[in-house]
């Protein structure tokens, strides 16, 4: 916990420190909390800001909600109130950075390059099969004829074998998946 005599104080020492939430005196030497509130919010706008106040007027109120105080709390408050105040929006401030950090992560993670290709028997797979060549161009015109087709639904060429389960050992494992 750091106690500041003014704005510009506050701000220097947000620029080199970490914190978890801002207690923010709407009254203070030089700058008024209300003029601070957005350049804190600039340089951090996940941190939280409680505003506290011995002039609450609904104005003050709702200009403060706008630039982003996550409350606004009157003098004198009741301490009880005011340390609720303070851990539910430290609690959803951290709830916030962890959810982030997890996002990172998974995204990082499951990464189209970290998902397809990965195991020895997809590398395999991918070296053994033959590459498909590119079509031929198809002509625009309809005067060659169309070949005739079988009443037959199966295929005219032999087909191979799908394995549906991995009981066989000579079954590849499946190549896609987390690496």
């Amino acid at each position: 916990m750091r106690v500041v005599n003014d704005g510009e104080q506050g701000l220097r020492i947000l620029e080199l420190e970490n914190f978890d939430l801002v207690l923010l005196d709407l009254a203070l030497p030089g700058q008024s909390g209300l003029e601070l509130l957005p350049l804190i919010k600039e340089r951090q706008p996940e941190l939280p800001v409680i505003m506290i106040t011995a002039y609450g007027t609904v104005d003050n109120v709702v200009e403060a909600v706008r630039a982003g105080a996550e409350n606004f709390v009157q003098k004198p408050w009741d301490n009880e109130k005011l340390l609720a105040d303070i851990r539910s929006a430290v609690a959803r401030h951290r709830a916030e950075e962890e959810n982030l950090q997890l996002k990172r992560a998974l995204k990082q993670r499951y990464n189209f390059a970290n998902i397809v290709g990965k195991s020895e028997s997809c590398s395999r797979f991918s070296t053994s099969w033959p590459r498909s060549r590119p079509a031929a161009p198809r002509s625009l015109s309809r005067a060659r004829a169309a070949p005739a087709r079988s009443s037959s639904p199966r295929p005219s060429t032999p087909t191979r074998p799908v394995a549906t389960s991995r009981s066989s050992p000579s079954t590849p494992a499946p190549c896609l998946g987390a690496a």
